[in-house]
């Protein structure tokens, strides 16, 4: 490559060398070697050299500067000039990129950005096209948006999340009163220095992110803390099912915000959602502060017992795309109904509802107890716990000390829940032992007789169930004043 240059200065001489540069940068100081450095011819006041072809293939695209820069060859270096004027210039060796479109992959089949996809988090893509270097720069745009500007890099395709600041400005910028489509255009531009190579645009789709009622200031899909909670209020305590709510719909209450600016108007509605499961809608009407939605048993039950069940609402326009979420309810569901048949304990005098010594088989006068099969609530993974309470009356009201009794936790397995299983209640003493009141000493003949509760209960979403009560008299006192181990 000939480089020619004019000779403008006095006291020209044979020394005189020339540091040529194409570079990136336009510098006295320049980390990058110059493309020549050495002497030159000169003829009719024009300077000449010669530049290795191959060191200009192996220039960066990006250097864009020519200029020189003057050596006396007094010594090495010399004494130096300052830089020459430099000229522009490109250094194209490939044919230049050429951008396909950028691809917005959530607006590909709908042709609509909206609240749902902001959750996820909307994407461009950028195909690596032909000849594109790793460090040629990106810049995008959404509408007037400047998403910045990054480095392609060796990815394929580039890559760029939109925040979601920068579609609400982008929707917004019209008024904050907008609440249709707006047209989008994505604009994708390479650099290579600070020179654009190709500009390329989608522009085949929409954003929407209005939804009635106050802006959530938090970025979807957060609940928005600007709308109240709704509550159950059809229970004795909000939020709260007990047994007495079992088989029953119950009603949900929403308290509507009064807004002047986002008003409750016709043509908008409300859902809820319990547990995960949508019912309502319910349609609203101008001016509207309250709303009730009824909630189907069969969603309550299809969400299980116990604590933290999700309650929310959800409102919108009729046909709109996008929702305004509320703040969550935990209700607590105890509805449950079980029914538990009384515990079975093998007697000698069944008849005679009575328990003798004879009748404690299990070893130290232990009692076994049968639990009855039950598929419908004993099912496998739930705890048993077997209760017992003696009593010094047969009314039943006055308790015998230390005849308070609770086992530790049975899990069920199979095929317990359908087959029954034993448990047992042990020590003899002083549960089962303390049960009648002592004779007196001297022993004065008659009947010691205690009575007996005997239960059992079910553990289910944390609360414990409890069964029908076996009820006996016991005996374990012969005449002369012996106890079971006495006799």
């Amino acid at each position: 490559m000939v480089v020619t240059f004019p000779i403008n200065w006095q006291n020209r001489i044979a020394a005189d060398k020339i540091l040529f540069y194409i570079s990136e940068s336009y510098s006295a100081v320049n980390a990058d070697p110059p493309l020549f450095e050495g002497t030159f011819t000169d003829a009719a006041g024009i300077g000449t050299i010669t530049v290795d072809i191959e060191k200009v293939k192996q220039l960066s695209p990006k250097a864009i500067y020519a200029y020189y820069i003057l050596d006396d060859g007094a010594g090495d270096p010399g004494n130096r000039s300052a830089t020459s004027s430099a000229i522009g210039l490109k250094v194209l060796f490939k044919p230049q990129p050429v951008l396909e479109k950028p691809i917005v992959p959530l607006a590909t089949t709908d042709k609509l950005i909206d609240l749902k996809d902001c959750a996820v988090g909307v994407k461009i893509l950028l195909k690596r096209v032909a000849n594109v270097l790793d460090d040629d720069d990106v810049k995008l745009t959404w509408n007037n948006q400047d998403l910045g500007t990054e480095a392609f890099g060796s990815n394929d395709p580039h890559e760029r999340i939109v925040p979601y600041a920068d579609i609400e400005a982008s929707y917004y910028e019209g008024g904050a009163d907008t609440e249709t489509d707006v047209a989008v255009k994505v604009e994708a531009t390479l650099l290579r220095g600070p020179t654009k190579i190709s500009t390329s645009f989608l522009d085949d789709f929409f954003e929407n992110i209005y939804y009635p009622g106050p802006i959530n200031p938090v970025d979807p899909p957060a609940p928005n803390d600007e709308l109240d909670e709704p509550h159950i209020t059809s229970t004795a305590v909000d939020d709260v099912l007990e047994p007495a709510d079992y088989n029953k719909e119950q009603t949900v209450t929403i308290t509507l915000p009064s807004d002047p600016d986002k008003p409750v108007k016709t043509g908008q509605q409300v859902f809820g959602e319990y547990a995960g499961v949508r019912f309502g809608p319910v349609f609203l009407q101008d001016g509207d502060t309250s709303v009730t939605i009824n909630l189907p048993w069969a969603t309550i039950d299809a969400g299980g017992l116990g604590p933290n069940k999700p309650l929310q609402w959800f409102w919108s326009d009729i046909g709109g795309v996008n929702e305004n979420p509320s703040p969550i309810t935990m209700v607590t569901n105890n509805a449950l109904v079980v029914e538990l048949v009384e515990p079975e304990v093998e007697r000698e005098y069944e008849d005679e509802n009575i328990i003798l010594c004879d009748d404690l088989k299990e070893p130290n006068f232990g009692l076994k107890v049968h639990i009855p099969g039950n598929p419908t609530h004993l099912k496998a993974g739930r705890n048993v716990f077997l209760h017992a309470q003696g009593y010094r009356d047969a009314a039943m009201t006055q308790p015998s000390p230390q005849t308070d009794f609770k086992s530790a936790a049975h899990p069920i397995v199979d095929p317990e829940g359908t087959n029954g299983f034993d448990m047992f209640i042990t020590p003899y003493d002083p549960t089962i032992r303390n049960i009648p009141a002592p004779p007196p000493s001297p022993v004065v003949p008659g009947d010691y007789l205690g009575w007996w509760k005997i239960w059992y209960t079910v553990e289910i979403g944390g609360t414990e169930y409890p069964s029908e009560e076996f009820q006996s008299t016991i005996s374990l006192v012969n005449p002369r004043g012996e106890y079971c181990e006495d006799a």
